[in-house]
């Protein structure tokens, strides 16, 4: 069934105020990074989450988890707009994109730390361990399969979101160019090393800008739909 164009412009018009509500805390992120650098043992991390638990999570990327919620809507947003063009493509994207982030949620141990950080200082020196050992393995499997899951396949989405609005002949080719350019950059997962740091800084630079582009589209469609929809009732 054809979706009207006018509750299009309402998806897009949502899809818009994730992408503001995204930027806003890819920039809160950054300050928590600089201002808080994350502990660098489990011991430290189980100190942190006792004293200061809402510093805690943050460490653990609670941002990143309502970032990822805000992804959602605007891989629909972008999918939707993008059915036009290249239907099939968009609904891959939007799938492999869905997949991507369900597997980031099963990495994130951030809530898991938080419930077992209570009364860790008054705990014996073996039930320490024992809860240190638990505490490394969620860190592992934190940077581990699901996060590298989560990481390329994200990858593969905005690859395939970009070659589709490379091919929409009404698009700027420069949105597909920096996608294309967020994509290369993110292409390596972050836990990989110090590499996989500097190309996961990087990549915000044109993923910012991809973003922002993508909201100027929208834009443009919106008011374009309510023009059309004026005539049409005139």
């Amino acid at each position: 069934m054809e979706i009207k164009d006018i509750k299009k412009a309402h998806v897009y018009a949502v899809g818009r105020w994730m992408i503001f509500a995204m930027i806003v805390i890819m920039f809160l992120q950054v300050i928590v990074y600089v201002v808080s650098p994350p502990p660098a043992t489990t011991y430290e991390m189980f100190e942190l989450f006792e004293s200061k638990p809402f510093m805690g999570l943050l460490s653990l990327d609670l941002l990143y988890l309502v970032n990822n919620t805000l992804l959602i809507m605007i891989y629909f947003s972008i999918s939707l707009f993008l059915l036009m063009y290249k239907p099939l493509l968009s609904l891959l994207a939007l799938l492999v994109g869905a997949i991507g982030i369900a597997s980031y949620y099963a990495s994130n141990p951030a809530f898991e730390f938080y419930f077992l950080s209570k009364g860790f200082s008054l705990l014996s020196t073996y039930e320490k361990e024992r809860l240190l050992t638990s505490g490394d393995l969620l860190l592992a499997n934190y940077i581990g399969t699901a996060f590298i899951s989560y990481y390329i396949l994200n990858a593969i989405a905005l690859y395939i979101y970009s070659v589709s609005f490379l091919l929409a002949k009404d698009v700027s080719k420069w949105v597909g160019i920096t996608g294309l350019t967020a994509a290369i950059f993110m292409s390596i997962p972050s836990s990989f090393g110090d590499a996989g740091k500097i190309f996961a800084f990087i990549s915000l630079i044109p993923w910012l800008v991809f973003i922002v582009m993508v909201s100027e589209v929208f834009r443009k469609k919106i008011r374009i739909i309510k023009k059309d929809e004026v005539l049409t009732s005139s």
